[in-house]
């Protein structure tokens, strides 16, 4: 790890605060297994309070890693170690989403150039114990899901998008899987919100569950999709349609244009071209309120 300040701790109760932040909002067993539009909005398309809620709670936080001398995931793991699903799913959102609410404008570029490198290796450590596939509580519960793909959806290397696209592929096929077949399985009481797996074994590896947590999960997530058939289809087709967005402009691109002025990079004649005839930017409405001293900024992506 770099020189910095050895003493900068991020405990596994800030984790939970960053949960309890992103999460409020979905206040029924259903939002967790496929969030409403509403709820997407909130998160992507959000709102001054909302940012100044990010700011208050986690800019000390971001700021104290920027200055620990932290510089890639393996340095942060080696000050967290989330031992259960739950506190992987909060790291990623707190170095891959919050810096969005909380850096922008002439500032963004914290988020694009260091927080976000250091995002997509935490889900690619998450990835290799399994997570989210193999765990039913993150597989059939798509609002914790969808966050360990969106690191490599920002990514600018097109290596990265392999995993993203893969990702909301398979989301999307085990949804319309869950809306085609038939359900047989009676649903079953649901444990409520966003602390259910507050469990692990005890020697840094993720629990796994057994077979019978496994159908559990599944036969809820089934009678739910099929009772919102088209609502799942839509909302899966959309996720993997904003992907292949992205995707098509690096392709076209081999960059976010949409990101110049940010990170201070010089547009080319085609993304100028691209960007004052209406080309996509993902922004989202310009907010106010930010960390100290960093300025305003419409970029999420």
């Amino acid at each position: 790890m770099a020189n910095g300040d050895a003493k900068f701790q991020l405990s596994l109760a800030q984790l939970r605060d960053v949960r309890n932040v992103w999460f409020e909002q979905l206040t029924r067993p259903e939002d967790f297994i496929l969030p409403e539009k509403k709820h997407n909005q909130h998160w992507f398309f959000g709102n001054e309070a909302f940012d100044r809620l990010c700011v208050d709670r986690f800019a000390g936080v971001l700021e104290g890693i920027r200055k620990s001398g932290i510089r890639t995931g393996d340095d942060m793991l080696e000050i967290v170690k989330p031992d259960n699903p739950l506190d992987w799913v909060s790291l990623i959102i707190l170095l891959d989403q919050i810096p969005r609410n909380c850096y922008r404008d002439d500032t963004a570029a914290v988020a694009f150039t260091f927080f976000d490198p250091m995002a997509r290796e935490v889900a690619l450590a998450a990835m290799s114990q399994g997570l989210p596939e193999a765990i039913p509580e993150f597989r059939w519960q798509l609002a914790y899901r969808k966050w360990f793909y969106l690191p490599f959806v920002h990514s600018e290397d097109l290596e990265a998008h392999v995993l993203a696209t893969r990702g909301f592929e398979m989301m999307q096929k085990d949804v319309y899987d869950l809306a085609e077949e038939i359900d047989g399985a009676e649903q079953l009481e649901v444990s409520n919100g966003h602390e259910l797996l507050e469990t692990s074994n005890g020697n840094g590896q993720l629990k796994a569950s057994n077979g019978h947590e496994q159908l559990d999960y599944r036969a809820r997530a089934a009678k739910m999709i099929q009772a919102n058939a088209a609502r799942s289809r839509s909302t899966l087709d959309a996720w993997v349609d904003a992907e292949k967005r992205h995707l098509d402009i690096l392709k076209r691109f081999g960059r976010y244009p949409h990101r110049n002025v940010a990170l201070g990079r010089v547009s080319t004649a085609e993304e100028r071209e691209f960007l004052e005839n209406g080309g996509e930017t993902f922004a989202r409405p310009k907010a106010t309120v930010n960390v100290e001293g960093c300025g305003a900024a419409e970029v999420k992506n």
